[in-house]
């Protein structure tokens, strides 16, 4: 009889090149496609006591734009801005975490920057914004 042939190392060499691969893709999703992405989302809601009055009211909710972390830049905040301001909404709400507070590839945007970018935000029952932890932490250890 002859000698079966060892297929471990070779199952071992195509799980291990499967697993490499799908964190390849994962990791460029997480820290390439998804950061440097741009979403609107719409939104219907039904409400049972909404007022009749206001049906129709289209809302702009911005929130961890977590500005010098990867790919969200200047250039990005004026993107956002543009994009929200296409919407045409009536209302604009900014959820906070402007800033970022430590992480890989930061860099430094300052404050004053961020509220330049974020000024020419238009909505016909105005802009409200709240700070974000990262925000607090900012003012706390800064």
């Amino acid at each position: 009889m002859g000698r079966r042939k060892n297929v471990y190392p070779r199952i071992w060499r195509v799980f291990s090149l499967s697993l490499g691969s799908v964190l390849l893709l994962f990791g460029l999703w997480a820290f390439w496609i998804e950061p440097n992405h741009l979403v609107i989302h719409s939104e219907n809601l039904s409400l049972k006591s909404w007022p009749p009055e206001l049906n129709g009211l289209r809302i702009a909710v911005i929130g961890d734009i977590h500005a010098g972390s990867l790919y969200i830049n200047e250039s990005k905040l004026n993107q956002i801005v543009s994009l929200t301001n296409s919407q045409q909404p009536d209302l604009i709400v900014l959820l906070g975490d402007f800033m970022v507070q430590n992480g890989f590839f930061k860099t430094e945007v300052e404050p004053e920057k961020i509220a330049a970018s974020l000024k020419d935000l238009r909505a016909k029952l105005g802009v409200f914004a709240v700070l974000g932890n990262h925000d607090w932490w900012l003012t706390v250890n800064g």
